[in-house]
């Protein structure tokens, strides 16, 4: 596994989603690289663990999850207008072979769209499968921008 090119990629990631803080983990969920996590966030086992679950889930299915962290079953919406000030907007993508990625932001700067996820998801893939891990995170979005 190459740790550079998680560190790499999260970088990248962070860029093309305008995400406000994110994580990089190996596939046993060994913390890799943390962008812009408050150190009380990540000793809190709430965040951890619910972090952990994404990109647990992520890793089993190989397929980009997108979630929010208060609303995870939508049985469990509220019916009415509610106002929630904590809710965020997470993405996590499994990196094949590697770990997987952790992003997310504050619902008030927007929405993190199925088409850049996608569109992200294809960029690791085609990363992966032309073994371009050497990429500097400036190249890596430049490729994404080329998809």
């Amino acid at each position: 596994m190459d740790n550079n090119f998680l560190e790499n990629l999260l970088t990248a990631v962070i860029e093309i989603t305008d995400a406000e803080r994110g994580l990089a983990v190996s596939e046993d969920l060994t913390v890799q690289r943390i962008n812009n996590i408050d150190e009380t966030v990540l000793d809190s086992s709430e965040f951890m663990d619910f972090a952990n679950s994404c990109m647990q889930q992520a890793l089993d299915t190989q397929n980009a999850v997108v979630t929010n962290n208060i609303i995870t079953d939508i049985s469990d919406a509220p019916t009415t207008n509610t106002n929630f000030s904590n809710l965020r907007v997470i993405v996590a993508l499994p990196i094949k072979g590697h770990g997987a990625i952790y992003v997310d932001q504050h619902i008030r700067n927007g929405v993190i769209s199925k088409e850049v996820t996608d569109k992200v998801m294809q960029l690791v893939n085609r990363l992966l499968d032309d073994q371009q891990l050497h990429f500097t995170a400036e190249q890596i979005v430049r490729l994404y921008h080329k998809l």
